[in-house]
């Protein structure tokens, strides 16, 4: 009984983990086929709040400090749906690859006809040769590959941000930490 019970246990786990990589793969080819943006102004302060807000437990879990650093309200012209899940997936990347007590820091940076979304972590970093690889969808570098995930978060984000006329900058030094970065026009 008790056997059985752990095993169906495990078996309902793995059809979640299934199901899951199922519906990122049929949104990412919807999202690659025709992504319809709904804009309208947004501003960025309570989108970033909610987006962090929706992780926090998930952070807390590996007891990763959140950091948010917004100094004055910013306001930009997006779909505030799909930059939220954007912002998510950086979001919740940076999560699964920094360390148990690490850090996270999202900001956002006026520039001068741009805004940034800064993600920044204090995780294992990406090996200089995967960096320009992290974006293609399916592709998860070797650190990664013990997780089981789609490797479709970050080609979900590009895909999101490229079709508001954007762009995600990735800086990081293996060992030391990534630093996401989506950068959309000021509208």
């Amino acid at each position: 009984g008790e056997k059985r019970s752990a095993q169906s246990s495990r078996i309902q786990q793995q059809v979640r983990l299934i199901s899951q990589m199922l519906d990122d793969i049929l949104e990412f080819v919807a999202l690659e086929r025709e992504l319809v943006l709904n804009y309208s102004m947004v501003d960025l302060r309570p989108l970033i709040q909610d987006v962090i807000d929706e992780h926090a437990s998930a952070a807390a879990d590996k007891t990763l400090q959140l950091e948010v650093q917004l100094d004055q309200t910013t306001i930009i012209r997006a779909d505030s749906q799909q930059i939220r899940r954007a912002l998510g997936e950086l979001l919740k990347n940076a999560i699964q690859y920094t360390p148990p007590g690490g850090r996270i820091c999202v900001s956002a940076i006026r520039y001068p006809e741009e805004i940034g979304i800064r993600v920044q972590d204090s995780g294992m970093g990406i090996n200089s040769l995967a960096i320009d690889k992290v974006f293609k969808p399916l592709y998860r570098a070797d650190e990664a590959r013990t997780d089981r995930r789609t490797g479709l978060g970050l080609p979900i984000a590009k895909t999101i941000v490229e079709a508001h006329h954007g762009r995600i900058v990735l800086e990081s030094t293996q060992g030391q930490g990534s630093t996401f970065e989506i950068i959309l026009p000021q509208m």
